[in-house]
């Protein structure tokens, strides 16, 4: 689902609450506007290369 958000103020959001570093994806449209973001703060937990695939394939074609 689309996020109305730039990737800029996502990161500035997550700064602004002390938040540690965690690993993060996130895919953009050509303006900067987040259409898919993953973060989570237990480095140990990733999605698969699957549904990052997946994700991006799909994103691909609503562009």
């Amino acid at each position: 689902m689309p996020c109305e958000q730039t990737l800029q103020q996502i990161l500035t959001l997550y700064y602004q609450q002390n938040a540690v570093p965690a690993p993060a994806i996130f895919m953009l449209d050509k303006k900067g506007k987040v259409l898919f973001s993953y973060v989570n703060p237990d480095y140990k937990v990733r999605p698969s290369v699957e549904l990052v695939l997946a994700v991006a394939k799909a994103l691909k074609k609503e562009m």
